[in-house]
């Protein structure tokens, strides 16, 4: 870095992280003017080597930006002498020859460049400390940062629940440096997400970031806290298992169902199914248009192995007769399917789309649960989208169902040697089983809930 006895432009500062050190600005932005802007502070960092006659031309051209944000902010006239300003800076900075440099100062005037988005990372929030250094640390975005560690660390964890938590986090906050990420915008979105999902998928959410913001910390040397680390969760009543919806759970989601904009198409259809067919969310994700046998004189669907999914044990794969929303909801998901115009042939056609990888059940699931939670059941872990299995099993008990028609119906193996004689349930019996356990869904007194489940 060039010698520090040169006069600085106006916040600047010299930057101190472990034995690295670089030159950077940073700027407060006026307590009254942070809620328009939506920041505290600007940084930005410059690599060891830069000249400071660029580092001058750079600070100017964010103080000229920032000075005209916080007038907009104010509500005050914006002068032209910024704006005019910055673009003579601009062409200074393109006389010196270096397109990635004019890329973070075109910025500056508003100019589109692509070049601009490779360097869109120059936010550093960190201790500072008068010292001269060699080499600055390099700013790496969340994104960056994960695929990094996965590839630092692939052997010693899984990858799936990190990448989870990062798409989670970077639709609340953005794609940001992971030195800009602030406790306070970790307890906002913690906070946000406890709205649509149990506290204990945001808290493993939370630890998957907290390690991998730490193994990230440790390899770049930065020294700050971790804002993922020391995050408290609500406690809940943990009864063990899974419990069914009642009856006014049940109105709330079909009122949902019926009424929802935001809701698309093949999510409200695979609700539907599952809520009056006994399945899981990995049986639904996997269906075929050859699984759906619709024009058949009871029409029913196969859940079996097929070319893009296979089966928790061999008693699972049966057949499930359709009535009621579950049939409405499989015409319109096989008439999408078909229309999709798939050449892979009806083994090898999904019905639903985007669920036939590996891990694609238990984003289905997800998406089931936050469905019941946008309906307004209440946010826990035993209230999920595999209650909706729960729930027509207890209706099908209320409804004096024969065992080995239930255990049929829900893939069970036997469990007493007088089912192991005679032949499987038909589909007429199993039609007329979930015919008569559907006027009993929901039928669940609230003693079975916790105080924050009734609704």
């Amino acid at each position: 870095m060039a010698s520090m006895n040169v006069s600085l432009p106006q916040y600047i500062s010299q930057r101190w992280q472990g034995s690295n050190d670089s030159l950077r600005y940073r700027r407060l932005v006026p307590a009254d003017c942070q809620r328009a802007i939506g920041l505290k502070v600007w940084t930005k960092t410059w690599k060891a080597g830069t000249s400071l006659e660029r580092i001058e031309i750079e600070a100017k051209g964010l103080a000229f930006k920032h000075d005209n944000e916080i007038k907009g902010a104010r509500g005050q006239i914006v002068t032209e002498e910024g704006t005019d300003t910055i673009e003579s800076l601009v062409s200074k900075i393109i006389a010196m020859g270096d397109p990635v440099r004019y890329a973070v100062v075109s910025r500056l005037s508003g100019v589109s460049d692509d070049d601009g988005r490779e360097v869109h990372r120059q936010a550093f929030i960190g201790a500072l400390k008068d010292d001269d250094g060699k080499v600055p640390v390099t700013s790496i975005i969340l994104s960056e940062a994960m695929d990094l560690d996965q590839k630092n660390n692939a052997d010693l964890r899984a990858e799936k629940p990190v990448r989870d938590a990062v798409v989670d986090f970077t639709k609340f906050a953005g794609d940001i440096d992971v030195a800009a990420i602030s406790h306070g915008m970790v307890v906002d979105w913690k906070v946000a997400r406890l709205e649509k999902q149990a506290p204990a998928t945001v808290k493993r959410r939370m630890a998957s970031l907290a390690a991998m913001i730490k193994r990230t910390y440790r390899y770049h040397g930065i020294k700050q806290d971790n804002p993922f680390a020391d995050h408290r969760f609500p406690k809940i009543d943990k009864r063990a298992g899974r419990v069914p919806l009642n009856k006014t759970m049940f109105a709330m989601l079909d009122l949902y169902l019926a009424e929802s904009n935001s809701l698309d198409r093949q999510t409200r259809n695979m609700v539907n199914i599952a809520r009056n067919t006994l399945t899981g969310a990995k049986e639904i994700a996997g269906l075929t248009i050859a699984d759906l046998k619709l024009d058949d004189s009871i029409p029913h669907m196969v859940i079996r192995v097929n070319d893009v999914r296979t089966l928790k044990n061999a008693h699972r794969e049966r057949s499930i007769p359709l009535v009621g929303v579950a049939l409405d909801a499989a015409k319109d998901a096989l008439k999408a399917a078909q229309a999709r115009g798939d050449d892979t042939g009806p083994d090898s056609t999904p019905i639903f789309l985007g669920y036939s990888s590996t891990r694609g059940a238990d984003t289905l699931s997800q998406k089931m649960t936050l469905t019941l939670r946008d309906a307004g059941i209440p946010k826990s872990p035993r209230l999920t989208g595999y209650s909706l299995r729960h729930s027509l099993k207890q209706a099908l008990r209320a409804s004096g169902c024969r065992d080995h028609v239930q255990h049929d119906l829900m893939g069970h193996a036997s469990r007493g040697v007088s089912d192991d004689y005679g032949t499987d349930a038909n589909l007429e019996e199993k039609r007329d089983a979930i015919v008569a356990a559907l006027p009993h869904l929901g039928a669940v007194d609230d003693d079975k809930y916790c105080e924050a489940e009734r609704v």
